[in-house]
């Protein structure tokens, strides 16, 4: 009998449209970042003794950490390291952040001045977020391959992140400055993509592109009376239901003046009710005082209409400003929907056996 041929399956996965911010460096870029790296963080190495573990097998465990003290003080510097040296690398390493969580907090509280990632396929879920907060803040970034390889060698353990703190940019004499201007002198390379800017000016200034007009009669904010915190939980005086009532409240007049539109009458008989104000000047207040009654018109007939006034002068009578909560927006870019990529299976993918064949 012939073996059934497994057909291949094909899911359908949604994706992200957009290419992702990744500023890789390769070829001569490379090594002479490599280069940098390899002679400045030397610098900040901790020369520490070794402790081997067939000096503490066979002592108890809680005599171990006792043991270990005495042997920290009794531990001779590495030949050819002296103790300056070891006080110069202990003072530089307090300018550096090593780490995937402490360059991404130090990234959110603005305190990096530049960051290097390291660009291994293993590694890249785990350091997407730091590039692209990083780009979101401006702060030049680099990917660059064998990372760990490189601060392994130049600081004796493997990092898959560091930073410089930015005191460094601010102060040109210290040791790690041309590091800093060679890493920023890379990044201004990359163009960071439009979408990976937008979204960190979507919830900026929230408060710009309020028009401000100079009469508010059409409208006027109501305070309500004070309540106690938690105001969507108490009870208002007067009152047996449980309601929300902020602080402030925006009530708009249900009645409309004659500034806002014209009304024209079709009937004669009508005309006789209608009122009708104007003005010559728009920076007078429009005001419904009695003393102002004598200077309304009733318009029965086109005859009857004030000198030097035509039929349609309500149409260049200028209207009362409006006062409008709405911002000055531009007109927001078109977002592109999600991307439908089709996936196929790994055939070389180690299965395991079902049991019993």
């Amino acid at each position: 009998m012939t073996k059934k041929k497994q057909s291949n399956i094909i899911k359908n996965v949604l994706a992200d449209p957009y290419d992702s911010f990744w500023p890789h460096v390769n070829g001569k870029d490379e090594e002479a970042l490599n280069d940098h790296i390899n002679r400045f963080l030397s610098m900040a190495k901790l020369h520490r003794g070794f402790i081997s573990n067939k000096n503490l097998r066979v002592i108890h465990r809680e005599k171990s950490k006792a043991r270990r003290k005495e042997l920290w003080k009794t531990m001779v510097v590495p030949p050819g390291v002296s103790e300056d040296e070891i006080a110069k690398n202990k003072e530089n390493r307090k300018a550096l952040v090593l780490g995937v969580n402490s360059v991404a907090r130090g990234i959110e509280h603005s305190k990096v001045a530049c960051c290097v990632v390291c660009g291994e396929s293993s590694g890249r879920p785990l350091v997407q977020h730091i590039v692209l907060s990083a780009a979101q803040r401006k702060v030049p970034v680099i990917v660059l391959n064998n990372l760990r390889q490189t601060t392994n060698q130049c600081l004796g353990h493997s990092c898959a992140v560091f930073a410089l703190k930015k005191e460094i940019s601010e102060n040109k004499e210290h040791v790690f400055h041309p590091l800093y201007e060679a890493i920023k002198s890379l990044a201004q390379t990359f163009p960071i993509p439009e979408h990976v800017m937008r979204s960190s000016s979507d919830n900026d200034s929230d408060g710009e592109g309020i028009v401000k007009d100079k009469k508010t009669k059409n409208s006027e904010i109501v305070k309500s009376q004070p309540t106690c915190k938690f105001a969507y939980l108490t009870r208002p005086p007067g009152s047996k239901s449980r309601v929300f009532v902020p602080e402030t409240i925006i009530q708009k007049r249900s009645t409309i003046g004659f500034g806002d539109y014209a009304a024209l009458p079709t009937d004669v008989d009508d005309r006789l009710n209608v009122k009708m104000e104007y003005s010559d000047d728009s920076s007078n207040e429009m005001d419904d005082d009695d003393d102002n009654e004598d200077d309304v018109n009733t318009i029965a007939d086109h005859n009857q209409l004030p000198e030097g006034k035509d039929l349609f002068f309500i149409d260049k009578v200028s209207r009362p400003q409006i006062t409008s909560r709405k911002r000055k927006m531009k007109l927001p870019p078109k977002l592109k929907p999600l991307a439908v990529k089709r996936m196929k299976g790994n055939p070389k993918k180690i299965k395991r056996n079902k049991k019993g064949v």
